[in-house]
């Protein structure tokens, strides 16, 4: 591209002429001279640059549209958004809720550090937009941005990691942290404080009593690993919290039951309550909670494995229990789980819904539903699981209504191994999971059964689910989708299950997807056997706040199975 002679040639004589109007003072170079036409020439075509861009369709959008666009993408994308232009920039760093909306620190610590000089600059963008505040604090310097933020900080996460100075002399961090920690935090709706204890010995913080200044009115959520709570007393800022977990992994931390207690007793919006580690023997627990809890309510009781769990599950059951609506305890040996199922057929109330979320190995976890409502809820390592559902007692079946396991659980032989349950209505069955077990050559799977054997006599089953399991990790759960063979499903229907109705209601695939050699002569034989089939997506896997810092690593299969247990109002306990 050239320029128009006619044009080159005023350009050039603009120029000369105004070297020739600054080079005859004394107080001007050649070189300050140029400086001067190129500032000009800058400025001229940044005056252009700015017309231009004011044409563009993109910028006579209103700001709050364009402002919108960018929160639906990344902080990468709206820090590259941010040096486009100058109307961009000046546009996208005004709007404080955008970059509050954006910056969320990492919470799988302690792999991701936070870099002290990036989090300054980000938080000085939010302005008093409510924000997460997360931040690793190694040295002192950092503490006083909780100093600056916490007044507009929504979601505060600290992973307290003390460094070494150059005399390999731990810094003191927990004194400070805890004076910056009683500034008012009208915003603030959960925390998670973790401290992980180093080598020197500093003393574990107790958190103060006026703890945020007691200005806390929106806090919900508060999670403490190796934090314990105020030894003086309830908080007045804890006064509404929802959701309280507690956690160590240290001796360091002090367990002290009675404060414990009074705690609990004086934060009455208390709906979930987590005691995991060595703060606590779960037993001991429980007995002085049916002592001096009276009225509270609670939803859910996470509890470690008691030395004695089949005394800890009397006390829950028995006539003086608690008020409960489900209770979890976590790790528990294999021979208290089958004890535990075979104690369902002395219970007083039905169970009406059973769910197994394991993949063969590494862990496995039970859910039981009873028919008023209340839960309980296992975690264990199991070492065989060909017949893990054979620990269901047989009279429970009389009651169950809903049913989920995974595809290794399957009698391999003969389902007739299964009792009969007469008021079985939902059937889940989530697939492949027979590719993971320690001894995958012991396990088939639904559509490699005997086709001799006997039929499951579920007279009033009227849906059946089939389901992928979500891998990946709870953070980044990935959708593999498996493909299974139309006639292959129609053959488990009518050969596995034996019901009244002459077809099931409904047939829901979650990441399954059917195939066939002649798919419309298989799609109506699949219809001979079910009235309706639908394709729905995986539930979300939305990690609850209160376990977001619980273990970095949690199971998306995990939480795919138990997700509806914190929502347990969403089960239908009517039929």
């Amino acid at each position: 591209m050239h320029l128009d002679p006619v044009i080159r040639e005023t350009l050039a004589g603009a120029v000369e002429g105004a070297l020739t109007s600054l080079l005859p003072s004394d107080n001007v170079s050649l070189s300050d001279a140029s400086s001067i036409i190129y500032g000009v020439v800058q400025d001229t075509l940044q005056r252009y640059s700015r017309r231009a861009n004011n044409r563009a369709a993109v910028n006579n959008l209103p700001a709050e549209l364009f402002i919108d666009i960018v929160a639906r993408t990344s902080l990468k994308d709206a820090i590259a958004a941010s040096h486009v232009c100058q109307f961009w920039r000046q546009t996208l760093l005004e709007s404080a809720d955008l970059w509050a909306s954006l910056y969320r620190p990492p919470v799988q610590w302690p792999h991701h550090e936070r870099n002290e000089e990036v989090a300054r600059t980000f938080l000085e963008r939010t302005g008093r937009a409510p924000v997460t505040l997360g931040l690793l604090v190694r040295t002192p310097t950092i503490i006083d941005i909780i100093d600056e933020h916490l007044h507009h900080a929504s979601t505060l996460d600290i992973y307290i990691q003390p460094s070494t100075d150059q005399s390999r002399r731990e810094y003191r961090v927990m004194q400070p942290l805890v004076y910056a920690l009683q500034c008012p935090a009208p915003l603030l709706e959960d925390v998670h404080i973790i401290h992980e204890i180093g080598y020197s010995g500093e003393n574990v913080a107790i958190l103060p009593r006026d703890i945020f200044a007691g200005n806390a009115g929106r806090l919900t959520t508060v999670v403490l690993h190796n934090v314990p709570l105020p030894a003086d007393g309830p908080a007045p800022a804890f006064a509404r919290l929802k959701e309280l977990a507690l956690l160590s992994r240290s001796s360091a931390v002090p367990s002290a039951f009675e404060a414990l207690m009074s705690h609990i007793l004086e934060y009455r919006s208390l709906r979930h309550v987590i005691l995991l580690g060595t703060l606590h023997d779960p037993l001991e627990l429980l007995d002085l909670a049916q002592r001096r809890l009276g009225g509270l309510q609670l939803d859910i009781l996470e509890v470690v494995y008691a030395t004695d769990a089949r005394r800890a599950f009397e006390v829950l059951w028995g006539d003086g229990g608690l008020a409960v609506r489900c209770i979890c305890a976590h790790n528990t040996p294999r021979e208290d789980v089958e004890w535990l199922m075979s104690a369902l057929s002395a219970h007083r109330t039905p169970v009406s819904h059973i769910r197994f979320a394991t993949m063969g190995h590494m862990f496995g976890g039970i859910e039981i539903v009873f028919s008023d409502g209340h839960a309980l809820r296992t975690t264990y390592n199991p070492d065989r699981f060909s017949e893990e559902i054979s620990i269901i007692p047989s009279s429970v079946y009389q009651s169950l209504s809903s049913l989920s396991i995974h595809e290794h659980m399957w009698p391999s032989e003969d389902a007739a191994g299964l009792p009969p349950a007469p008021v079985l209505r939902d059937l889940q069955i989530f697939m492949g999971t027979h590719h993971n077990c320690s001894y995958s050559w012991d396990y088939t799977g639904i559509f490699q059964r005997d086709t001799q054997a006997r039929k499951w006599r579920v007279p009033s089953l009227d849906q059946l689910r089939l389901s992928a399991l979500v891998r990946g990790s709870a953070y980044q759960p990935r959708h593999i989708p498996i493909t299974v063979s139309t006639r292959d499903v129609v053959s488990f229907i009518q050969e596995a299950l034996q019901f009244s109705s002459s077809r099931l209601r409904g047939l829901t695939l979650s990441l399954v997807s059917l195939y066939g050699s002649d798919a419309c002569k298989a799609m109506d034989e699949l219809f001979e056997v079910v009235e309706e089939v639908r394709t729905v997506p995986p539930a979300a896997l939305q990690i609850p706040k209160v376990y977001r810092t619980l273990d970095a690593h949690v199971s998306p299969w995990m939480l795919q199975d138990f997700a509806p247990i914190t929502r347990l109002d969403d089960l239908d306990l009517t039929s």
